[in-house]
Formats: C-alpha cells, structure tokens, sequence
C-alpha cells in the first residue's frame, strides 16, 4: 500500500523538499516529444529541447510553502522562460516540462495542455 501525507504534515513536507532542493541545483527541461508523463516515467521516455538557444536551467530558489484555498500545501520556484531571439536554425515543438535533480535523477514531469512551437522569432515558453 502506498504511504500518504495527512492534511495536516502537508506543509512540513513541502518545507523539507524545499529546503532539499534549494541546497542543490536542479535542472528545469524541457521536452520535444508527443509525450504524457504517467507513474512510470523515466527519463528514456523525455527527449530533450534543443532548439537553438536552449539551455536547462538552475532551479535552487523556491519559496516557503503556503497552503492554497482547497487546503494543499505548495510552493513556487522563480518563473523560468526560454525566448528566441530570432529564427532557429534548429526549431522543436515542446510538450511539457520536467525537473531533475543534480544527480540526473528524473523528480517531475508535465505535459502542457496545448504544444509550443519553439521555431520562430519572439517565441517563447515558461
């Protein structure tokens, strides 16, 4: 049987990922293929961008929890944005979003609800 967090640990839990996570660097990337992460995701499945610009980025700030009005704790990391600055030589549909820790290890996955194109001038995605 799966482990659960009560309503009431909810807060606590997501201070100690935070406190983890800002102590180490870990890596916001995005993802090129038709993909929809479900529980048995692994990095095999992602294909990372690589449309000209793109880099992973640093994600070592997030905030202290809060708990939002249906009563789940959360917290924010600062908003990350990938612009092209002109047209690419090399341009990629992106689906989705994944966070890996320093080590590589895959921690998160989504898909977007609607696909970015990464492949003109003034595009962007966050």
């Amino acid at each position: 049987m799966a482990g659960i967090v009560p309503d009431v640990g909810e807060l606590d839990c997501v201070n100690i990922l935070r406190l983890a996570w800002n102590g180490e660097a870990c890596k916001l990337r995005l993802f090129k293929n038709d993909y929809t992460p479900v529980a048995g995701t692994t990095l095999a499945n992602l294909t990372e961008a690589d449309f000209s610009t793109y880099a992973n980025q640093n994600c070592n700030s997030w905030a202290s929890p809060i708990t939002d009005v249906a009563g789940k704790a959360f917290t924010i990391e600062q908003v990350h944005q990938w612009v092209l600055s002109s047209t690419p030589a090399t341009g990629n549909t992106i689906y989705g979003y994944y966070f890996t820790r320093a080590s590589g290890a895959l921690v998160f996955a989504e898909r977007f609800a609607v696909p970015v194109p990464m492949a003109s001038e003034g595009t962007s995605s966050r």
